[in-house]
């Protein structure tokens, strides 16, 4: 919903997509859209596929615990991304967004 309430505000007409499915119920059979579609959303119960992934032990030294007073909060939530913050909490901006930018 976000997204299209953003394009909308801005002028932009958006509407369905035809090379488009999205995935909720079913991995593999989508809710709506086409079998063969070119893009799969997915969402809902089945989840996106990639978020399950594990990172590869020599990867592990590029990622932190999450901080204590944001586990078991929405994690749908991007808590009002701030550069200076994400240093302050993650100790370094190595790995993330570096320029800087504002909320319209």
């Amino acid at each position: 919903f976000a997204m299209q309430y953003a394009l909308a505000a801005r002028g932009w007409t958006i509407m369905p997509w035809e090379e488009a499915a999205q995935m909720h119920n079913d991995n593999d059979v989508p809710m709506s859209g086409p079998a063969d579609a070119a893009f799969r959303h997915y969402s809902g119960p089945v989840g996106k596929p990639t978020y399950e992934l594990k990172l590869q032990p020599a990867d592990r030294v590029l990622t932190k615990d999450q901080p204590a007073k944001y586990r078991g909060k929405d994690p749908n939530c991007q808590l009002c991304y701030n550069l200076d913050r994400y240093v302050e909490l993650y100790g370094s901006a190595e790995c993330t967004n570096r320029i800087p930018f504002t909320y319209s």
